[in-house]
């Protein structure tokens, strides 16, 4: 066969296994997914726990523009749950975003003072490539730190503040899901895991709301003090309600 032959089997097969590659990957997703158990209705666990259920149409999407969301991005909140943990006020939300199969799960707890932002994220290919150049690397005493997150602030001095050792500490202890200070709010993300073929499905498992929330109370603890002095300040007009929170908490 000639080398022209060869190159016009190419230019014929390779799209042809490019959308047999994606059809194989649907066929994986979808077959685990139906394998995904329904989660609860979280209005009954919202009831038990002296929390407010917000279901889609009664929350507005936040404009938070910090990391995964950028200012011009739509997004849609399909549930939400809001309430107070260990006295803080807490919002869990799924919010459909573009980019993403799957709904994420924001679970958010409110500062002691608002913060300018600092994002704490896995590292990327994107980042791993820019590290030699020392474009945006914020490195601490931690090999498995550096490693694995990946740290962005218009403020270094800050982020450098806030990335005290026990911090740092919790941040490799994982779960691996990003945390992003934004204003007066802490906030974490993961994809929901959900069965889209059942006529029902509800993208919040509120089998795992207080574990995160524990995990952003400890965060939040792990912050020096002097942070809120050297760098927090009064949102202002910022009220309770525009930031997404609510007012009941959990009982006992």
């Amino acid at each position: 066969m000639s080398a022209a032959s060869w190159v016009f089997l190419a230019v014929v097969m390779l799209p042809f296994l490019g959308i047999l590659a994606l059809v194989l990957r649907q066929i994986v997703i979808n077959h685990r997914n139906r394998k995904i158990p329904p989660h609860a209705d979280p209005a009954p666990w919202a009831e038990e726990h002296g929390w407010d259920y917000l279901p889609q149409g009664f929350s507005p999407a936040p404009g938070w523009r910090a990391a995964p969301f950028r200012p011009d991005m739509a997004r849609k909140v399909l549930e939400a749950l809001a309430g107070n943990y260990r006295e803080r006020r807490a919002m869990v939300m799924a919010l459909r975003v573009p980019g993403y199969y799957e709904p994420l799960i924001m679970t958010t707890l409110r500062l002691p003072r608002a913060l300018p932002p600092v994002e704490i994220r896995l590292e990327d290919v994107v980042d791993r490539a820019f590290k030699p150049l020392g474009v945006g690397e914020l490195d601490v005493e931690s090999e498995d730190f550096n490693r694995t997150w990946f740290v962005s602030s218009d403020s270094p001095r800050l982020a450098h503040a806030i990335c005290s050792p026990r911090f740092i500490a919790l941040m490799n202890e994982g779960p691996r899901e990003p945390v992003v200070i934004e204003g007066s709010l802490i906030r974490t993300w993961h994809v929901a895991k959900v069965n889209p073929y059942r006529a029902l499905f509800r993208p919040i498992d509120t089998t795992e709301i207080f574990g995160r929330l524990e995990r952003l109370t400890a965060l939040i603890d792990a912050i020096p003090g002097h942070v809120w002095d050297d760098f927090g300040y009064d949102p202002g007009s910022i009220s309770d309600k525009k930031s997404g929170e609510g007012e009941a908490g959990p009982r006992g």
